[in-house]
């Protein structure tokens, strides 16, 4: 009985980039990055994809357990809380697993490694959700009826790295949840809340195929592990 489960969402319909689970990135699918990743990095009992493709589900089944997606769930204004919702009720229902604690690792975070995976795991408390996050060092303005700095005095300045206050950007890359509340809340951002930091380029979104060819290049020049990081002990 699986107690620790992946849930990788890779639809085949995306927009922005036609057929991004399937893009090319470093030789193999997009979406086969993070599916290894969450292998290497033996945190999980089972690794599950979660699709409507059926050339997503041939390159997939081979690795991971396969949830086929009903397509409505597969189109743009689904939340990513229904699409784990739905494998974990298949989970439960059909499989007869019972896992005490998801975690969803997004296949569009492709440079998330399996030490980020395990690092972030070691942190996880089981009380409520774990996502991880980069420490964003840019100046932040609200712009409503009245234009209001956030978190910083525009007259006095310390320089970007000298702010004592700091704003963490939710990155999509990983997050941890118990399984149970989930199914209960139907929600993966569960109080209390913790943090898992990243370094910004390691939690890499790709929407755009500008954000694509940056990881092709990223990946061309560095290699998996950008030379700018501390290394993670996985």
């Amino acid at each position: 009985m699986p107690d620790t489960v992946a849930v990788i969402p890779a639809r085949g319909n995306s927009k922005g980039i036609p057929r991004k689970n399937l893009a090319n990135l470093g030789g193999k699918p997009l979406f086969m990055w993070t599916v290894e990743a969450a292998i290497e990095s033996g945190v999980f009992d089972k690794v599950v994809v979660s699709t409507e493709d059926d050339d997503i589900i041939e390159v997939a089944y081979r690795k991971a357990s396969i949830i086929p997606r009903p397509r409505y769930l597969s189109q743009d204004h689904v939340q990513l809380s229904e699409v784990v919702l739905h494998a974990y009720r298949i989970m439960e229902q059909e499989w007869g697993w019972n896992p005490t604690t998801l975690c969803l690792l997004q296949a569009t975070s492709p440079l998330r490694t399996a030490g980020h995976i395990v690092n972030a795991m070691r942190q996880y408390k089981g009380r409520g959700t774990l996502f991880s996050a980069y420490i964003d060092k840019r100046y932040h303005w609200a712009v409503d009826d009245r234009v209001e700095p956030i978190q910083h005095n525009p007259a006095r300045r310390l320089g970007r790295q000298w702010e004592p206050s700091q704003i963490y950007t939710e990155n999509g890359a990983i997050y941890f949840f118990p399984a149970r509340r989930f199914s209960l809340e139907c929600t993966i951002r569960l109080a209390p809340f913790d943090v898992y930091i990243m370094p910004e380029e390691d939690g890499w979104e790709i929407d755009t195929q500008w954000e694509l060819d940056v990881a092709r290049l990223r990946l061309e020049k560095y290699g998996l592990h950008s030379p700018n990081t501390e290394p993670i002990v996985g």
